[in-house]
């Protein structure tokens, strides 16, 4: 089984903010396997609140902020999401040996998906829960919503290697 290294990520010098007004989030959505219980072969499966400003849940606040150009705001600031749309948590996944087990980063809290299982998963559902004020839920262009597999969602959005880019038209 492979284990992720998580990298170094920080926030630019100076970011400018990113907020939701908008939700479809709900803390009832939130993982309750939270207990760290080892089992008698020394294995683990739980899942860890990941606060805001742990490099996880900075890499995915720079990745989704970087759809500020396609919300039409102006070029120059490094945008960076805030905070979550309200409702919604950050989860690393731990498991398998407890001396090293493989950590996958979940975002729980829509009413709608289960869970975001990553950044790109995100940035659509986030881009709706920025531009759509009625939540029409057709409207949403993410993969749970939409029923499309990720890779043409990713293609349309511009999405490559976890970072946001616009098509240049």
């Amino acid at each position: 089984m492979s284990v992720r290294r998580l990298g170094k990520h920080t926030l630019p010098e100076n970011p400018t903010w990113l907020e939701f007004t908008t939700t479809d989030g709900d803390k009832a959505q939130w993982s309750r396997n939270t207990t760290k219980v080892v089992d008698g072969d020394g294995q683990v499966n739980y899942m860890r609140p990941v606060t805001i400003d742990e490099d996880p849940a900075v890499h995915w606040r720079i990745v989704v902020g970087a759809l500020a150009k396609a919300l039409g705001k102006p070029d120059g600031p490094a945008y960076v999401l805030k905070t979550w749309p309200k409702g919604h948590a950050m989860y690393d996944r731990n498991k398998g040996k407890e001396s090293n087990p493989r950590h996958d980063m979940y975002l729980y809290g829509s009413i709608h998906i289960g869970k975001f299982r990553s950044a790109n998963e995100f940035v659509p559902h986030a881009t709706w829960l920025f531009t759509d004020p009625t939540l029409t839920r057709s409207d949403c262009a993410c993969k749970y919503c939409a029923k499309m597999p990720q890779k043409v969602i990713s293609q349309s959005f511009g999405i490559i290697d976890s970072y946001w880019r616009v098509k240049r038209q």
